[in-house]
C-alpha cells in the first residue's frame, strides 16, 4: 500500500488511463475531432450519402417547370378516386398504385412543383442511404460510403 493512499477512498479502477501524446486522443485527453468524425462515418456510412443526396435533389427543385410525365401524374392524381380507378382500368394500369399514392400525397402536401417532386427527393435520399448501408455490410464501411456517394452524385 502506498504511503499517501487513503484506505477509505480507494482509487477508481474503472477510470481510463490517458497518456499525453496518445494519437487516439489528440494528446489532450479528449478524442481528436478527426478520429471521432471518421469513427462516426464508419458506424453510419449511410449518413453522408443521404445528406448529400438530399441537398443535391432539393437544390433549385422549384426552378424548372413540370415535365410531361410529372404533368401526367398531376392530371391522374388530382382526379377523384372513382375517376382514377376508371382511368387506371382503361389506360395506365401499371401506374395505378403510384397514382393512388400521389393522390393521397397531394391531399397532404398540395400540388405545387415542390409537392409533386418531394416524394422523388425522399425516395432518392433513402436509396442513397440504403446503397451505402448495403455496400458497407457486404464490402466494408469505406466501400459502402463510396457507393453511396457515387449514387448521390452520378445522374
Amino acid at each position: 500500500m502506498r504511503a499517501n493512499a487513503d484506505p477509505a477512498n480507494p482509487p477508481d479502477r474503472t477510470a481510463p488511463t490517458i497518456r499525453r501524446g496518445d494519437p487516439t486522443t489528440g494528446g489532450a485527453g479528449q478524442p481528436s475531432a478527426r478520429r471521432t468524425g471518421l469513427a462516426a462515418l464508419a458506424r453510419r456510412p449511410w449518413l453522408l450519402p443521404s445528406c448529400l443526396t438530399l441537398a443535391i435533389t432539393l437544390f433549385q427543385v422549384n426552378r424548372a417547370q413540370l415535365w410531361r410525365d410529372e404533368l401526367a401524374t398531376w392530371s391522374a392524381a388530382t382526379r377523384s378516386v372513382p375517376d382514377l380507378i376508371r382511368l387506371v382500368g382503361n389506360v395506365d394500369a401499371v401506374s395505378g398504385p403510384y397514382y393512388l399514392l400521389m393522390h393521397g400525397w397531394i391531399r397532404v402536401a398540395g400540388d405545387s412543383v415542390l409537392g409533386l417532386r418531394l416524394p422523388s427527393v425522399l425516395a432518392m435520399t433513402v436509396t442513397a442511404g440504403l446503397t451505402a448501408g448495403l455496400g458497407a455490410r457486404l464490402f466494408g464501411g469505406p466501400s459502402g460510403l463510396i457507393a453511396g456517394l457515387l449514387f448521390a452524385v452520378v445522374p
